[in-house]
């Protein structure tokens, strides 16, 4: 039952973002939609935040079974309310209902590069962050900082406070000057972040190190520009599926890092070499950005 509960719950987490930006796109026109996207990964962050501490101290004081009922109930009355609103207001793109019956795969899987491009965009700008946070960046912190576990965690939280305000920061951008400078310039601020703790693993003062664990949160949680880029490329009624392929890529990159990364640290047992495994991931995000513009610019004088 455990494993069975764990499966749902990540099935749940993967299909409920796909969802959201299909809404959003569904809901909100081109001039808010940037913003409205980074609130919500902004909000989603908050969440994630809540759920360390206070719902560690709520679990201690009560047993696990209260809080996980609670949350249950409250995301089901959720549900049940979104539907509600959702079923009573208008979209703003009226031909959405007209084509939502067929599936449009041609449209996604058949835009060929550009689909390839957007994909490779998110697998460079969220996996390394996710995967490095998730089992490496602790381990990685004491032994080249020797840091305690507190000191490690509060690097880790300069990271997520980061990942806390890029969504929104992005977002604002993005509504001002479209999808391609401001994913462009994360992109770089990306790859430059990796490319610093690479060169100096254990020898940046304090200061830079919080400064760059910002950054690449940051980075990350401006990734969300990706869903923004394909709301930009793609017909609304496709946004739900183009959405899902890209998302798969981000996530592919979040497992790939942390493998390879433990093979690096096996093989050689130095962390440059460790940290390193993530420069390709991060330039293919760059490349893969920049490629995005160039496309969409060609496509654009075409049409």
């Amino acid at each position: 039952m455990v494993v069975a509960s764990r499966v749902v719950v990540g099935l749940g987490d993967a299909l409920i973002w796909l969802n959201i930006v299909t809404v959003l796109a569904r809901w909100f026109s081109y001039g808010v939609f940037g913003r409205v996207l980074g609130i919500t990964a902004m909000a989603g962050n908050v969440g994630a935040l809540v759920a360390t501490v206070p719902l560690a101290v709520w679990i201690d004081a009560v047993g696990w079974r209260i809080p996980f009922v609670v949350m249950g109930s409250i995301l089901i009355s959720l549900a049940g309310v979104s539907g509600v609103i959702f079923n009573r207001l208008t979209p703003a793109h009226p031909d959405w209902k007209a084509q939502s019956a067929n599936v449009p795969w041609r449209d996604v899987l058949g835009s060929g590069r550009r689909i390839v491009m957007v994909s490779l965009a998110h697998f460079g700008l969220m996996g390394p962050f996710l995967g490095f946070v998730s089992l490496l960046a602790v381990p990685y912190l004491r032994q080249n900082y020797h840091f305690s576990e507190v000191a490690a965690g509060t690097f880790l939280g300069f990271g997520l406070l980061g990942s806390l305000v890029g969504g929104p920061v992005a977002g604002i951008l993005a509504d001002r000057f479209r999808v391609a400078r401001p994913y462009q310039v994360i992109a770089a601020v990306n790859l430059t972040g990796w490319a610093t703790i690479v060169v100096w693993p254990s020898h940046l003062p304090l200061v830079v190190l919080g400064l760059v664990f910002s950054v690449l949160g940051m980075a990350n949680g401006a990734s969300v520009l990706t869903f923004a880029a394909v709301r930009e490329r793609y017909p609304s009624h496709a946004v739900g599926l183009a959405s899902g392929v890209v998302n798969t890529a981000g996530f592919l990159s979040a497992v790939l890092v942390p493998v390879l990364m433990g093979l690096a640290l096996s093989s050689h047992h130095a962390s440059q070499i460790e940290l390193a495994v993530v420069l390709p991931f991060a330039l293919i995000g760059l490349m893969a950005t920049l490629a995005m513009s160039y496309r969409h610019k060609k496509s654009q004088k075409q049409e």
